[in-house]
């Protein structure tokens, strides 16, 4: 199994409300437990605040958990010395909602992009590195000229082509997708979406795909878990979930998932 999450639990220390008080606990997470296996895309899906984006921040390892484990290719990614996690990081990768300030606009498109083989200390030569980049700029669809650029030459689209570029470099087995596409016109989704199915299937990546958009997972993912209140309250295969949802919540978000009105569409065909 690439990736075993057990029992996972998260609390935040908040502030203060009386100087003699305990500090309260938000528990962000309460037991979460999830597989993928290599090679496979996992949705996770539910409202705002439900603690997707948590999960995906300690899967990566950048926040830490108050109780059970994360293990990447049967390593637990908290019991491993710093050397060892850092070498194991090679193996799995980060893309981030927003595009926009996710990449420096200091630096140029080669650097970024460059940026994790950086800081995992890639032993790679000058003519090494600079291949690494342009394959992987032509991964998702942009030109090797591109790396002598600046990101506000870019738009949203390609900027989050970028970030993508930035997250292959190191040739990952699991890439963690933070709603990659819901700061992106939806014109545009459809082109990132189909990008990244397109690398899982040249590359053979897993993908752990965040989402509120139950339409965007069903079309991107083998299976799904629907989080509420930091909790997964089901979760199976994708197909499956959406044509026979057990969970009162699970159906409440499929109801509200907009779906065409075929009147106003013959209405409007006939007015053309």
């Amino acid at each position: 199994m690439l990736l075993q999450v057990d029992n996972l639990v998260v609390d935040y220390r908040l502030p203060r409300q009386q100087l003699w008080q305990r500090a309260p606990v938000l528990r962000a997470l309460h037991g979460v437990s999830i597989r993928l296996a290599a090679g496979e895309s996992l949705g996770i899906v539910g409202e705002s605040g439900c603690g997707k984006s948590t999960l995906a921040r300690t899967v990566m390892a950048l926040e830490i958990p108050t109780a059970g484990s994360v293990r990447v290719q049967e390593k637990d990614v908290f019991a491993l010395p710093a050397k060892e996690l850092k070498a194991l990081r090679r193996y799995f990768q980060m893309v981030f909602q927003d595009p926009y300030s996710s990449l420096d606009p200091r630096h140029k498109i080669g650097r970024i992009v460059a940026e994790p083989l950086t800081a995992l200390d890639q032993n790679l030569s000058t003519s090494e590195r600079r291949e690494r980049i342009a394959q992987a700029l032509q991964d998702v669809g942009l030109r090797p000229a591109d790396a002598e650029r600046y990101p506000h030459e870019f738009s949203g689209g390609q900027r989050q082509r970028i970030a993508i570029a930035r997250a292959l470099i190191t040739r990952p087995a699991l890439i963690v997708a933070d709603e990659p596409v819901s700061a992106l016109d939806v014109s545009v989704q459809a082109q990132v979406l189909n990008l990244l199915l397109d690398l899982q299937q040249r590359h053979g990546m897993a993908y752990l795909f965040i989402s509120h958009d139950l339409s965007i997972v069903r079309h991107v993912t083998d299976t799904v878990a629907v989080m509420q209140a930091g909790r997964i309250v089901e979760q199976g295969n994708t197909n499956a979930l959406f044509r026979a949802p057990q969970h009162d919540y699970t159906k409440a978000l499929l109801a509200a998932i907009p779906r065409p009105d075929p009147a106003r569409r013959r209405r409007r065909s006939i007015v053309n």
